[in-house]
């Protein structure tokens, strides 16, 4: 049943609209390093009104660290534009695949407990046999997108049916659908595990139940209780009830076309290990903070520096293309490497589901970072 709808690796889903560009720019760096200086923080504020005007952006929440503590937190815009309710340091919005970043973090505290180990096959734990090119998928390929499968467009499909400007649908709504749906996904192999990068959705679903499978709780529950608790990240959830009853949630907007926007909704459901944490800058600087201090926020012990550092190490480029601009980025578990970046390596996460977006960045060496959501 793979590919579907035909997006892979050769010809991409269609493109959600992010900011992912803006953390880039040498404005929001010099901003999060230099941070108070009036001067960076007027080129900040004013490089975000014009990308927001540019881009179509509603709203956002920034946050900034310096030496390992918030240093600057700032919204702009509306959280809801039909009602012109403003955006707040603490509007919550949905973070699609920077959720990954959880999930992988969950993933290393069952290894360090010894229930599971990176170099098991996906089969130990889960009713599929995934292979490519006839060899196992391992747990860390499916951490590091180097499973040797191209994307099989179960998201795509998903969040273009949400939105309803297409007829195209998958009924995929559980992960064992999704287990069905990856039956034979072997012959859409383009390398043996390890070998090269391609960004699978569908491998962080099973990592979600291999979550499930060997904690004996839900995957939800399990990152409640044993990360965004202790993390005191309290407004932080994967669940529609939680959400609808908090009173500073942004409302996702795509756009119609002619500058027109069109409210659409949030994915919820139970496909939510690649994308579907719902959170808030505020909430999300405190899951930063915890790979600045490699493990131990304030004292509570998260994961090891051991497992920080080897989330954080490159595993895989996320491009063998030569000549290509990405050739100096890398994929590890959860998380981007770029290197050179202003003579530092940059680790980060994005996530965009239709209307809402998160990025997530960081410089270890150096003790800043920055969450923006819009």
């Amino acid at each position: 049943m793979a590919h579907v709808f035909g997006w892979n690796v050769l010809t991409p889903p269609p493109p959600i609209p992010c900011f992912r560009d803006m953390v880039n720019n040498r404005h929001v760096i010099s901003a999060v390093m230099m941070t108070p200086k009036p001067s960076a923080r007027k080129n900040l504020e004013d490089y975000i009104f014009r990308k927001m005007g540019d881009q179509g952006i509603v709203g956002l929440s920034i946050v900034t660290v310096k030496d390992g503590k918030t240093d600057y937190k700032r919204a702009f815009g509306f959280r809801n534009f039909i009602t012109g309710t403003s955006a707040t340091p603490n509007t919550i919005y949905c973070i699609g695949s920077l959720t990954k970043s959880f999930t992988a973090s969950a993933i290393m505290q069952l290894s360090e407990k010894g229930l599971l180990n990176l170099s098991d096959p996906i089969g130990k734990y889960l009713p599929i046999e995934l292979t490519a090119m006839g060899e196992p998928v391992l747990i860390k390929h499916l951490l590091s997108h180097s499973s040797g499968l191209s994307a099989l467009g179960y998201a795509e499909a998903t969040l273009t049916a949400v939105t309803d400007f297409s007829d195209r649908w998958l009924p995929i709504s559980s992960p064992e659908d999704l287990m069905v749906f990856m039956n034979g996904a072997d012959e859409w192999a383009m390398a043996k595990p390890g070998e090269r990068y391609a960004y699978l959705n569908e491998g962080y679903i099973l990592l979600g139940s291999i979550i499930k499978a060997v904690s004996g709780m839900e995957y939800a529950d399990y990152i409640k209780k044993n990360i965004l608790e202790p993390l005191d990240m309290k407004r932080s959830t994967f669940h529609e009830d939680d959400v609808e009853k908090d009173n500073d949630v942004a409302s996702p907007y795509v756009s119609s076309g002619d500058n027109g926007k069109v409210e659409t909704r949030y994915p919820y459901g139970q496909m939510i290990a690649d994308g579907g944490m719902m959170t808030n800058v505020m909430d999300m600087v405190k899951f930063l903070q915890m790979f600045l201090s490699y493990g131990k926020p304030n004292g509570v012990k998260i994961l090891s520096e051991e497992s920080i550092k080897n989330m954080m190490s490159p595993k895989i480029k996320t491009s063998d293309i030569p000549l290509n601009s990405t050739n100096n980025r890398f994929y590890a578990y959860g998380l981007r490497i770029k290197s050179e970046f202003f003579g530092y390596n940059l680790v980060y996460h994005s996530g965009s589901v239709f209307g809402s977006s998160g990025y997530m960045g960081f410089i270890p060496e150096k003790g800043v970072g920055v969450i923006i959501m819009a």
